[in-house]
C-alpha cells in the first residue's frame, strides 16, 4: 500500500490513461534480434553449403553475422512497432480524416469481434461500428487492417481517439507514411 493512501480507500486511476491500453507490438530490440538471428542462421547455412566450407572454419559464421547485422538493422527500421500521438480539436473530424488517409494506404476498419452477423458490405458496417464506438467510448481502440492477402504482411493499425488526443500504433513504415498523409 502506498504511504500517502488511507486505509480502505481504493486507489484513484491516473488521469487521461485508458483502462485498456492500445496493443503494443515488438519494439526495436526484439525486432532487431528476430531479424538478426534468423538472417545470421540462414546466411551461415547458405554460405557454408554454397562455398562448401565447414562451420569450423569461421568464415560462414562471420558472413552470417554480417548478413544478420544488415538484415536486423533494416528489419528494426522498417518493422518495429511505434506510436504516433497527436492533439485533436474535433475527434469525429479527425477520425474521418484518418480513415480517408488509411483508405489511401489500403487499410479498412475491422469489425468488432462480437459482430458475427453476415453482411455483404462489411467495410461500411465496420466503419459505422468504429464511429459509434469512438463517439461513445465503448471500445478502447479502433482497429484497421489491409484486405486480402496483404493483411498478413502489412500488420494492423490501432487508433485510440479521445476528446483531446489521438494515439496510433503500427509498424514504423506505416506510421511514417500516415504522417505524410495527415
Amino acid at each position: 500500500m502506498d504511504r500517502g493512501q488511507a486505509k480502505g480507500v481504493p486507489p484513484t486511476p491516473a488521469p487521461d490513461l485508458p483502462e485498456n491500453p492500445l496493443p503494443q507490438g515488438p519494439g526495436t530490440a526484439s525486432t532487431f534480434l528476430y531479424y538478426f538471428s534468423t538472417s545470421a542462421l540462414v546466411g551461415s547455412f547458405v554460405v557454408s553449403r554454397g562455398l562448401h566450407l565447414g562451420l569450423q572454419t569461421g568464415i560462414p559464421t562471420q558472413v552470417g553475422i554480417l548478413f544478420g547485422l544488415v538484415a536486423g538493422s533494416l528489419g528494426a527500421y522498417i518493422n518495429r512497432s511505434t506510436q504516433l500521438q497527436m492533439t485533436v480539436a474535433n475527434p469525429t473530424q479527425f477520425q474521418q480524416t484518418l480513415e480517408a488517409a488509411l483508405e489511401q494506404m489500403g487499410y479498412g476498419p475491422v469489425p468488432p469481434p462480437e459482430d458475427t452477423e453476415e453482411s455483404t458490405d462489411k467495410g461500411a458496417k465496420a466503419k459505422k461500428a468504429n464511429l459509434a464506438n469512438s463517439a461513445t467510448q465503448a471500445a478502447p481502440y479502433l482497429t484497421y487492417q489491409r484486405s486480402s492477402l496483404s493483411q498478413f504482411f502489412a500488420g494492423k493499425l490501432y487508433a485510440q481517439i479521445t476528446p483531446s488526443q489521438a494515439t496510433i500504433v503500427s509498424r514504423a513504415a506505416n506510421i511514417r507514411r500516415l504522417k505524410k498523409l495527415l
